[in-house]
């Protein structure tokens, strides 16, 4: 039998309301700084996209490591595991001395992240029901946003006592959220799968990409990622170069973006529950892409870009909370950690491919290139939720067979 489910879902939402935090603290945070670690490690710019990128490499394979392991075993075991392991993985970064040590820190930091970014939405499909999960994700959406608005500024400020002091000061508040996962998170009464061998998690992937809905929800966020990775990570060196910005004025830039995901990521969630989650995702993408695309042409001063990226991070907002639900729908609990974490590692791919083809195309063409490219993607991924994904009026169902025992016994 399974355990109980989640008794207090309000302490639940607050621990993965905090890992989100520190987890978007420390995974912002580089870049605003990367004019420091450039000046500090005497680092060519070309090569800067890498932290990035290798940072996305190990969310990406640990991600699907994570997913099918979440199936069998629940998404507790993985969540405590990520968020102790984010922990020390931060800490260690005081080590990092030079370029290839930060580089080997931000692969282990992005492996532990790998194991919390599927897991923390499935975990939220197996602990709250359908009509109510728009809105449990977009208050977890408002965790990510404020790890923007109070932790990439602080990152900024003690950036320039140092590159390392940031990740060390966030391993912290990390220890802070890993304390209360262990505290409040329990395992939902779900069916998970019965067994776990690598051929049938290769087959269990296999099975989720030869399916158009899910095989689409992969693509939609390889697609998203790509087109963030491509606007945000020339974005603090353009504005450094054009109006001679510094990283803590940069840094307010994503605070402000930071605010209006905060007010609008909830909204959003608690929207989708009404209206239906397909119409935020692809409105919010097509409205961000043409932003994008206008950044470049409408700066002429860097005040400006307060107000423009306010507006866009209202967009990015929009959709996130409405995405997320929408696929937790698409399958059954024992599939979901596997789909949720396929989508993330997709997604690391298109945001490090985006990171590592910025810095060439920045160099050599400038940011109105990349701007375009990044607003292009975000038109594609709302053509891809548009004619690739159904709108699920309710989760998914597991074959009768296969189907999990009934919540009242799990509360006897």
């Amino acid at each position: 039998m399974q355990s109980a489910p989640p008794p207090r879902p309000w302490l639940i939402l607050l621990a993965l309301w905090a890992l989100n935090f520190a987890v978007s603290a420390q995974f912002l945070v580089v870049t605003p700084i990367l004019p420091v670690i450039r000046d500090q490690l005497n680092v060519a710019e070309d090569w800067l996209g890498l932290l990035i990128t290798t940072y996305a490499v190990g969310v990406g394979v640990f991600s699907l490591i994570a997913g099918p392991i979440s199936d069998r075993f629940g998404r507790r075991v993985i969540i405590v595991t990520g968020a102790v392991g984010m922990t020390i993985a931060l800490l260690l970064h005081g080590l990092a001395f030079n370029f290839p040590l930060l580089l080997g820190m931000r692969l282990l930091a992005g492996s532990c992240s790998g194991l919390l970014s599927g897991a923390t939405i499935a975990y939220v499909g197996d602990a709250f029901p359908f009509h109510q999960r728009g809105r449990a994700n977009g208050i977890l959406a408002s965790g990510f946003a404020a790890g923007q608005i109070f932790g990439i500024p602080l990152g900024a400020i003690l950036g320039e006592m140092g590159y390392r002091l940031p990740f060390v000061v966030f391993g912290i508040f990390g220890g802070v959220a890993a304390l209360l996962i262990v505290l409040f998170l329990v395992q939902p009464p779900v069916k998970l799968m019965d067994r776990l061998t690598l051929g049938s998690a290769l087959k269990g992937y296999g099975a989720l990409l030869v399916r158009r809905d899910t095989a689409v929800s992969a693509a939609a966020y390889a697609v998203m990622f790509l087109a963030v990775s491509l606007f945000i990570t020339y974005l603090p060196t353009y504005l450094n170069a054009r109006f001679d910005a510094s990283p803590t004025e940069v840094s307010t830039l994503f605070m402000v973006g930071g605010v209006a995901n905060l007010i609008v990521a909830p909204f959003a969630g608690a929207l989708s529950d009404r209206v239906g989650r397909k119409v935020l995702v692809v409105g919010g993408s097509a409205v961000m892409g043409v932003l994008i695309f206008a950044t470049p042409w409408i700066l002429p001063q860097f005040w400006v870009a307060y107000p423009l990226f306010f507006i866009v991070m209202v967009f990015v907002a929009l959709r996130i909370s409405p995405m997320q639900a929408l696929v937790t729908s698409l399958v059954p609990a024992r599939q979901r950690g596997s789909l949720l974490s396929l989508d993330f590692a997709v997604g690391q791919v298109g945001f490090g491919l985006g990171s590592l083809v910025a810095g060439p195309i920045y160099t050599r063409m400038g940011f109105v290139a990349t701007a375009t490219a990044a607003g292009v993607f975000a038109l594609g991924m709302a053509v891809l939720v548009l004619v690739g994904l159904p709108e699920p009026e309710s989760d998914a169902e597991d074959d009768p067979a296969d189907a999990p025992e009934p919540a009242t016994a799990g509360r006897s």
